[in-house]
């Protein structure tokens, strides 16, 4: 039997593996499918939910690979990449091809890559797309601590934080991808991704990896962020001692 991972590098493939968007989305999927069967087996999930886990992980973001071949950048390019992905996997029934476990497990599979790059999830949403919800933010986390060159919304690198990003990050609210314009606006954005973890768990590992403390030691200009850096860290902390 062919892996997923073999049958998925095969689909990458078919792009332009030497771009640097390209490149950086498989390693990121890998890395994801990883942290998604990790997060599963820390809650004890069953043998088949890890497995499933695992392969929403690496599948979550096949829908980007044409995003970026067609826009050059992620994000605020009006290409709903979940439901891309969806459409892939069900044309022709290439879903096949990663030998998902069971018939039942597609429908779960397909909600929770739609909805991984939603604002909100529903409320009755399975619990395998609250998990990729963690697993892809922890990793896009960790990628901020590696890495300067995330932000390819525009050319503004600017320090500006507009009045409804900062009202809405201090109520503790999610960022509209489409309000941000800013490279500091994305910074912000990427702060409140926190607000949205579903798992204490996933908020446990994000402690332990001092991701928040490392983005902020990349930054220039600290004096800029550091209210944002001490409310997300004191969140953090109330999470941790299970106080939303």
């Amino acid at each position: 039997m062919v892996s997923i991972y073999k049958e998925f590098e095969d689909y990458v493939n078919s792009f332009n593996i030497l771009d640097k968007g390209i490149n950086r989305k498989l390693f990121h999927s890998k890395r994801v499918a990883v942290i998604n069967a990790k997060l599963a087996m820390d809650l004890k999930w069953s043998l088949d939910d890890v497995k499933l886990a695992k392969q929403i992980g690496l599948l979550h973001d096949i829908g980007r690979f044409d995003e970026w071949k067609k826009f050059k950048k992620y994000g605020k390019t009006k290409f709903d990449h979940g439901e891309h992905g969806i459409n892939i996997l069900k044309s022709n029934n290439y879903i096949n091809k990663f030998n998902v476990l069971k018939e039942a497990d597609k429908d779960i599979l397909y909600e929770a890559i739609y909805y991984h790059n939603k604002y909100q999830l529903p409320k009755n949403i399975n619990k395998h797309a609250k998990l990729l919800r963690d697993a892809d933010k922890i990793d896009i986390l960790y990628l901020h601590t590696i890495n300067n060159k995330l932000y390819s919304y525009n050319n503004n690198y600017s320090n500006i934080i507009s009045s409804k990003i900062h009202k809405d990050f201090m109520e503790e609210k999610c960022i509209l991808v489409e309000d941000v314009n800013t490279y500091a606006e994305f910074i912000v954005l990427t702060l409140a991704f926190i607000y949205d973890i579903n798992y204490e768990y996933s908020i446990k590992i994000i402690k332990e990896n001092n991701f928040i403390n490392k983005i902020y030691n990349k930054l220039d200009n600290k004096e800029i962020y550091e209210a944002y850096f001490n409310k997300i860290n004191n969140y953090i902390e109330k999470r941790l001692k299970n106080v939303r």
